[in-house]
């Protein structure tokens, strides 16, 4: 792991969007975290904000 994806990682954990623009830059899967991202903060859906968190992990640790 470089410095770079350790700092995606931190970034991710606290602001998901944030990590994934890091990584994926203004894609479309970009646009569809930020849209499900305030349903996560506002607790709406109950399991939504684990569920991003490691959808974004995932993405940042799959793409190179």
């Amino acid at each position: 792991m470089t410095c770079g994806v350790i700092h995606r990682l931190i970034i991710a954990s606290c602001i998901p969007p944030l990590g994934f623009f890091s990584q994926v830059g203004l894609s479309q899967d970009f646009w569809i975290s930020l849209v499900i991202y305030p349903f996560a903060v506002n607790g709406l859906y109950l399991g939504v904000w684990p569920a991003t968190v490691i959808k974004h992990l995932c993405v940042i640790l799959s793409r190179k």
